[in-house]
């Protein structure tokens, strides 16, 4: 059956912010968390950090919300206290002194989660504002050209620079660079079996060497197969967001297809599904693994994610008719040979009659590849929406040539930026 396990790592889930409201005046410092109903809160206070975890509803619906800030300055722990309300969660800390702070965090990377709440500010003349109330502009219109490149060379660097933080992060986790060679791993050999396959295939001049293209590929797709079991091992471990028994079954299906149908037949290996089932498995494999190392890696690509979500419409349909042929070939060498059977008498007294397991496996294979359809098909209604066609704008080829999705990340899309609000003012 073909393989679908998620390679994603459960530590490596996509980490939801509320929006944080920052105020201070004199001594006292005030947080404000927009979160509504929030559940099973847990809230640590150093004297300069600030963990806080919740469930609630957000700027991303009803889910699970966390934030970690290193404080630009020591809080006095014992006289700072927080109160969770219907609508928001209140945070009153006490500064060791009545210093004005130009910023909430240590570091001076702003975070777009992070506000001013202009009700509870006080500004030193001197100090870097974090956010200042009114953009400056050197127009009534727009920023001057200048200003605009500044702010756009500011906020690529902050890109790549948080980007570089997500890449060397990998390298500080065992568990993120195993996953990350893992996936690596699979996918470069992957794309050299796709690659090989076809080129040997046009290359072949005759029917008979056509038939001999497997045997390029074939040491190459057995080593790959056999990494693949280190999935199970992955999911049961809870490494991965895959279920063990779904995970197992799709890795057994696959190695029982390779192992005990196709390498001990001559005959099979020379069959063109044989060989197109390999193509296929590899085209699978190409499109599937690179989201796993972004999402390792803490990147999105919409190439990759539109690709991923899309490319199984066509393949995993192909894949399914082409392992039902080839156990359809194999079945009539199996009920013959008796291979892998177990016949009476023997020490055990219990019998297997793998060709009867073979049959019966078919008949189970048409509901899980129903039911693998149904997954990923739910998966991309959830990633894409209700109307797959209204998010192409998004998550299509077009957008992702033409660099509008990367513009709009950086915010350096007009329709994001100052200059997109002036024209909408304009517009108003």
């Amino acid at each position: 059956m073909t393989q679908e396990s998620n390679g994603a790592s459960a530590v490596d889930r996509k980490v939801l912010h509320p929006f944080v409201l920052w105020g201070q005046k004199d001594q006292n410092l005030y947080l404000t968390v927009q979160l509504q109903g929030v559940t099973d809160p847990i809230i640590n206070l150093d004297e300069g950090r600030l963990t806080f975890f919740a469930k609630g509803y957000g700027c991303h619906g009803n889910n699970v919300y966390q934030f970690e800030i290193d404080l630009y300055l020591p809080v006095q722990r014992k006289l700072s206290s927080w109160k969770v309300k219907e609508k928001c969660v209140e945070f009153h800390l006490m500064k060791e002194s009545s210093e004005i702070w130009p910023r909430l965090t240590s570091a001076k990377q702003r975070e777009p989660w992070i506000k001013v709440n202009f009700d509870h500010m006080q500004f030193s003349d001197d100090s870097e504002q974090e956010e200042p109330p009114f953009p400056k502009w050197d127009s009534d219109d727009s920023p001057a050209p200048s200003s605009r490149r500044r702010r756009d060379d500011d906020r690529i660097r902050d890109a790549v620079s948080k980007d570089m933080d997500k890449f060397f992060a990998v390298f500080r986790s065992p568990l993120k660079l195993y996953l990350f060679l893992y996936n690596m791993f699979q996918w470069v050999g992957f794309c050299y079996v796709f690659h090989v396959s076809l080129y040997s295939y046009l290359r072949a001049g005759s029917k008979a060497q056509r038939q001999e293209a497997f045997a390029s590929i074939r040491p190459q797709l057995c080593m790959l197969q056999l990494a693949a079991s280190l999935e199970i091992l992955n999911a049961a471990l809870g490494w991965v967001r895959s279920g063990v028994l779904a995970t197992g079954m799709q890795v057994f299906g696959r190695g029982m297809i390779l192992f005990m149908l196709v390498l001990p037949y001559e005959e099979l290996q020379r069959m063109e599904p044989v060989f197109w089932l390999a193509v296929t498995w590899s085209a699978v494999e190409v499109v599937r693994y690179p989201y796993y190392i972004l999402v390792v890696l803490g990147q999105e690509s919409s190439l990759v994610t539109w690709l991923r979500y899309t490319m199984w419409i066509p393949l995993y349909p192909l894949g399914f008719v082409l392992e039902g042929l080839v156990m359809l070939a194999a079945l009539p060498r199996v009920m013959e040979e008796r291979w892998y059977s177990v016949e009476l008498p023997n020490k055990f007294n219990m019998s297997f009659d793998f060709s009867l397991f073979l049959r019966v496996y078919m008949v189970g294979f048409l509901v899980g590849a129903y039911a693998l359809m149904s997954h990923m098909y739910a998966q991309r209604k959830k990633k894409f929406g209700a109307n797959p066609r209204s998010q192409f704008s998004r998550w299509g080829l077009l957008p992702f040539l033409s660099g509008r999705n990367q513009r709009r990340a950086l915010g350096l899309d007009s329709g994001d930026g100052a200059g997109g609000r002036v024209q909408q003012k304009k517009a108003k």
